[in-house]
């Protein structure tokens, strides 16, 4: 909150939150340059940010900015004096940007399926991350194999094997709802085979034979063909977003609106079990796929630019709407839902105001065994997920401490 003079520099501590060789960023003149940050900072919108970009080795191709005044926006060119990198703050060997920021809010994940084949119990089951999430977690597997190369980490692979899949445990019923499906694929194949599906209404997605070759087609009962082409080139991230509203399916690549495909509007109901990475009883896909993401709403296309790239965590805090959009009028910290549970399950909490949130889960000696948050966080209600999949059945206990809040619950865990 210091209003800095002209000439002067901050001299306080900083967060170091991206520190990384050959960063290759995508940029429009006049636009904003999306940052992944390796370290997440738990920005405070009630205090002052102080940001340095800066960058060793520069030869003429690097970051630069022209226009360096805006109204209303603390920025100083400082020095560039001779200083080895790693810079020394406020006295560096590079360019020093001063440039707009964009501050993105946390991001909500997918809240009906989120598969991101990563810490999974067992070879042929994996976890939901979403949050509340839909069917059965862990998911079993069929004819998929859990193998490295995906967009983050681990992901699955297939080979065209008859009835393959993942049995998600959820009937298809969205309704008339929006929706949005994403994935990252990597299908380099004539082969043809199924992405995902549920028997239901006939609602699916596969690649190749009537889609066109290296082609994804996304069809079903009532639903107008949605085509992809030009999905076989190497790993891609397709989105599928249905606005109710609009009544039409939008196609994203890798963030970029691909096409659009007005529907005559949709009633999702009939749904007999969905799949991810097979449909029903016949040949599965050839190839990986990773991050099956399933929302129960239509994201709009700044947040697909800020998502498609991005690595969610499994389990990424979501807030909660209230009615009317009111704020809680005071703190709550539920009981957790299910309990007892095996192996995972959901903790509420509401803040009638924002601040730094600490929530922990410790056994019964006392002893702390997982520390879900802990860092500033908006007023309202939010749930946040717990993973005993590496505990012991018994029972613990969860702790919430935030300004002049404090309470804890018991919770059951039964394998």
């Amino acid at each position: 909150d210091t209003d800095l003079p002209t000439g002067a520099w901050y001299t306080g501590p900083l967060t170091t939150v991206l520190d990384q060789s050959n960063y290759a960023m995508t940029t429009t003149a006049d636009q904003f340059a999306g940052i992944t940050l390796t370290t997440p900072f738990n920005y405070d919108p009630a205090k002052s940010l102080v940001v340095e970009i800066t960058q060793c080795g520069y030869t003429g191709t690097g970051f630069g900015v022209r226009n360096t005044t805006t109204s209303g926006v603390k920025r100083h060119a400082g020095p560039l004096t001779a200083a080895p990198c790693p810079h020394v703050w406020g006295n560096s060997s590079a360019i020093i940007t001063h440039t707009g920021l964009d501050i993105a809010p946390p991001l909500n994940g997918p809240d009906y399926l989120f598969y991101k084949f990563e810490n999974n119990p067992a070879p042929l089951s994996v976890l939901n991350c979403a949050i509340p999430g839909v069917g059965t977690s862990p998911a079993s597997m069929t004819g998929l194999t859990l193998t490295s190369g995906g967009q983050f980490d681990s992901c699955i692979t297939g080979t065209g094997v008859t009835g393959a899949g993942i049995v998600t445990g959820w009937n298809n019923n969205l309704g008339a709802s929006s929706w949005t499906i994403s994935m990252w694929i990597d299908c380099n194949t004539t082969t043809f085979g199924y992405l995902f599906g549920d028997g239901g209404g006939s609602f699916r997605c596969f690649n190749n034979g009537a889609a066109g070759t290296g082609a994804i087609t996304l069809r079903g009962t009532g639903i107008t063909n949605v085509d992809v082409p030009a999905v076989n080139a190497g790993p891609v991230v397709i989105h599928f977003v249905y606005d109710s509203a609009a009544a039409n399916i939008k196609v994203y690549k890798n963030g970029v609106l691909s096409s659009t495909v007005p529907q005559t509007p949709l009633n999702l109901t009939a749904g007999t079990g969905f799949k991810v990475g097979g449909y029903t009883t016949v040949a599965g896909f050839t190839g990986k796929m990773d991050e099956f993401r399933l929302y129960r709403r239509a994201l709009d296309s700044t947040e697909i630019q800020a998502t498609w790239n991005q690595d969610i965590p499994c389990g990424t805090l979501v807030s909660v709407p209230n009615a009317n959009n009111q704020v809680p009028k005071e703190y709550v910290l539920q009981q957790n839902y299910p309990n007892p549970f095996n192996p995972t399950t959901n903790i509420t909490f509401a803040l009638p105001k924002s601040g730094v949130v600490v929530l922990k889960v410790y056994d019964v000696l006392g002893k702390e065994v997982a520390s879900l948050v802990n860092s500033f966080t908006n007023a309202g209600t939010h749930i946040v997920p717990f993973d005993a999949s590496a505990l012991s059945s018994g029972v613990y206990i969860y702790k919430i401490t935030t300004g002049e809040f404090t309470d804890s619950k018991k919770m059951v865990l039964i394998k």
